[in-house]
C-alpha cells in the first residue's frame, strides 16, 4: 500500500516525491525472461491527480538462494 488508512501517503517523502519500497519476500519467478506488471488504483476516482509517475525496481534477495 502507498497511503495509509487516513488517506495521508506513506513512505519517505522529500517535496513532492514520496518513496514506498515494497517487497514481497519467497517470490521466485520461474524463468528468466520479460514480465509485466501492471498496477490499479484502489479509489473510486477515475484519475488522481497527485500521481503523476510511477516507477519501480526488481532486485534479487540476497539471502535467497539463486
Amino acid at each position: 500500500m502507498i497511503a495509509n488508512p487516513d488517506g495521508s501517503w506513506a513512505g519517505k517523502k522529500s517535496g513532492t516525491i514520496v518513496e514506498q519500497q515494497l517487497t514481497f519476500p519467497h517470490r521466485k519467478f520461474p524463468q528468466k525472461g520479460w514480465y509485466i506488471f501492471t498496477f490499479e488504483q484502489g479509489v473510486t476516482e477515475e484519475t488522481v491527480k497527485e500521481i503523476l509517475d510511477i516507477s519501480y525496481t526488481v532486485e534479487r534477495d540476497e539471502k535467497q538462494e539463486p
